[in-house]
């Protein structure tokens, strides 16, 4: 992928999830901090250390973060969910920059976990029946509890714009 993509793709999830400097409490009331940065999930106190942060003093909003922080954390996840969806979707690279920038957010969103569990909409972007990939993420409690992002994504997915 080009630089320019890469910077779409942040792009769109920073307008996705925000970008915030103190934690806060997400949708399902997960402490969050930085562009959707889970403060509960297993690598959370290893990630701040490592930009010199105290996870418990972030998490109860008595720390807040740099600009350049949020940005290493947002370029750790963003690579990972990135990998991840090559690692899913075989034909990655000849996808159209949309539905490229639909998968990413969406593994940004579940983690590459919670995508790979979309086993059927996964096949069908693989066999590039892109009805059926719309169909897969409309009809799912992620579209149901995401909205209008998970409306713009399945868009996307269908229409590779």
């Amino acid at each position: 992928m080009s630089p320019e993509e890469i910077a779409a793709i942040e792009e769109y999830i920073i307008a996705n999830e925000g970008w915030h400097q103190r934690a806060y409490s997400d949708s399902l009331g997960i402490p969050t901090v930085g562009v959707g940065f889970n403060l509960l999930r297993d690598d959370a106190p290893t990630k701040l250390r490592a930009l010199g942060l105290d996870c418990d003093a972030v998490r109860l909003g008595r720390l807040a973060l740099s600009d350049e922080q949020v940005g290493a954390l947002l370029a750790l996840d963003l690579e990972k969910a990135m990998a991840g969806v090559a690692a899913l979707v075989p034909g990655w690279s000849a996808l159209a920059p949309a539905r490229r920038k639909a998968l990413v957010d969406m593994a940004f969103n579940l983690g590459v976990g919670g995508l790979a569990k979309f086993s059927r909409l996964l096949a069908a972007v693989n066999r590039e029946d892109w009805q059926s990939a719309e169909a897969e993420i409309v009809d799912s409690l992620y579209y149901r509890q995401v909205g209008t992002r998970a409306r713009r994504n399945a868009d996307a997915i269908r229409h590779g714009t």
